[in-house]
Parts: C-alpha cells; sequence; structure tokens
C-alpha cells in the first residue's frame, strides 16, 4: 500500500491550452519510494491527478490497525425478500438526531433491501449528522428511519473516511462469555453517561450498501460501538443495561428530557 506523501523538485505555474493554470512537478515521491511519476494540478483546487492504476486503495481494516477483521464472503450477495422499504421513501432533506423519550427510539425496526438506491444517500447522511454531534455512531431508528441500518466511525473523524463502516441488516452470530464494563453516552441522551458491560468480542454479519455480504469479528472498542448500535435497532436503549445505581444518578437528567420532550406521539420511557 502506497500513499502520495510529498511533491518534490522544481516547481511553476505556466499557461496551457485547456486555459486553466498548471502546476507542474519533476517528480513525485511516494511513501514507499517505489513510484516517479508527474501529477498536475488544475484549476483553482489544485487537485492531485494520479494514473488509475496507481491510485491507493481502500487498506483493509488489518491494514489500518483496527481492532476488526473483516471478510466478504464470495457467492453470499442479498438475495432479495420482501422487505418494507416505506421509511426510505419522502425523506427529509436534512437528517437530526431524535432525543429520549422519542417513541421512535423504541419502534420496531425493519429490515431493508440493501440494493435499495436510497440506502448509499442515508448512510452518508447519517454521517454527516453523527460527524456534527461528534458521535462515533448512529443507528437509523436515531434519526427517525425504522429500518435495521447503522453507521459508525471508531475514530470519530470526518477525516478518518477510510475507518467509516456501513452495516445493513446486521446480527451476532457469536460473542465472547467475558464481558467488560465502560463508560458509555449517547446523543439521542444529552449530557448522561453510564457505564455499561458489553461482550469483549463479537462476530457479525451484514450487508454492505450494494449487497455484499460481510462477515467481522469486532474487539475491544468497535465491539463496543456496535454493540450499543444494534441495540438501537432492536429498541434497547443503553439505558436499560446500566447498572441499577447508575441509571439512578442518571434519572435526574432523564425526568428533564421527558418534560421537555414536545415531539409527536407518546414518549415511551
Amino acid at each position: 500500500m502506497v500513499f502520495l506523501s510529498q511533491v518534490t523538485g522544481p516547481s511553476w505555474y505556466a499557461r496551457n491550452p485547456t486555459g486553466l493554470n498548471g502546476l507542474r512537478a519533476n517528480n513525485c515521491v511516494m511513501s514507499n519510494g517505489s513510484f516517479l511519476g508527474k501529477p498536475v494540478f488544475y484549476g483553482r483546487m489544485k487537485k492531485m491527478w494520479v494514473p488509475p492504476g496507481l491510485r491507493p486503495k481502500r487498506p483493509s481494516f488489518q491494514q489500518l490497525g483496527r481492532e476488526v477483521s473483516l471478510l466478504e464472503v464470495d457467492g453470499e450477495d442479498y438475495l432479495p425478500c420482501d422487505v418494507n422499504m416505506s421509511g426510505l421513501y419522502e425523506l427529509p432533506k436534512t437528517l437530526e438526531v431524535v432525543k429520549y423519550p422519542d417513541p421512535r427510539l423504541r419502534k420496531e425496526n425493519e429490515e431493508v433491501d440493501p440494493c435499495h438506491p436510497s440506502v448509499g444517500e442515508i448512510a452518508r447522511k447519517m454521517f454527516q449528522v453523527m460527524y456534527a454531534d461528534r458521535g462515533v455512531g448512529l443507528a437509523a431508528p436515531q434519526v427517525g428511519i425504522n429500518q435495521r441500518l447503522m453507521v459508525y466511525n471508531p475514530t470519530g473523524k470526518p477525516s478518518s473516511f477510510l475507518s467509516q463502516v456501513v452495516m445493513v441488516n446486521p446480527k451476532i452470530v457469536d460473542c465472547s462469555d467475558k464481558k467488560v464494563v465502560d463508560l458509555e453516552g449517547c446523543l439521542s441522551f444529552p449530557g448522561i453517561a453510564g457505564k455499561v458491560s458489553r461482550h469483549e468480542w463479537v462476530r457479525v454479519e451484514a450487508f454492505k450498501p450494494g449487497g455484499k455480504k460481510i462477515k467481522l469479528k469486532l474487539e475491544g472498542w468497535q465491539a463496543r460501538i456496535f454493540q450499543h448500535e444494534y441495540d438501537h435497532l432492536d429498541g434497547i436503549l443503553f439505558i436499560d443495561r446500566m447498572e441499577p445505581e447508575e441509571r439512578a444518578r442518571a434519572q435526574f437528567v432523564l425526568d428533564q428530557l421527558v418534560n421537555n420532550y414536545k415531539g409527536n406521539g407518546i414518549p415511551q420511557l
């Protein structure tokens, strides 16, 4: 895997037949020192052009050093079936996080056809909402879409887009007996945090947008993020898994959220 690190050599602007200013360089140095090309910057944005065959490909999660292993399963693409896609139609132009005790957080969530053209666009908007609220994960019910779709980025940084994960219809196929207790928060519960017990690792099957099936083993931080968002798909909230003393400490803020709720429908506590 090689990544563009720097451009060396004389650089100068010159007029060219396209009418745009081009910044030429005599040498393009890659991180492994193996590539010598002549990229050209065009236009005001000065975007780097690299031959298609030499463009970096998305590294695997193992190459990224994450606590996850991923396998795309050949021959196990999504098989079309009857699923309710009503939640993907007529979506608002912008999404926002719904707050407790909005009833949509407790509502049953339908499976999604990962080949539906709206899935990728919804995932993109969910990432935008997640980053805007400084989160690391987001489930579709948290933006008012009661479908089994979730996104996360363990870094929480938009610049680390290679770490983004989108899962459609995920399910847990195996998990560790050992559990780990750690502090969690939730975008749907502003001002609340508490210790929650989670499995140390989980094995997961899911689909990517487009219908490709994936199998993963998630550990540590990513396992915790996944389990938190997976609970949302089952209508389970992290306050349900808090120890009684943790829940008692958070009760005052929960009561305030209930009192301030002005949404539609009967609140689900």
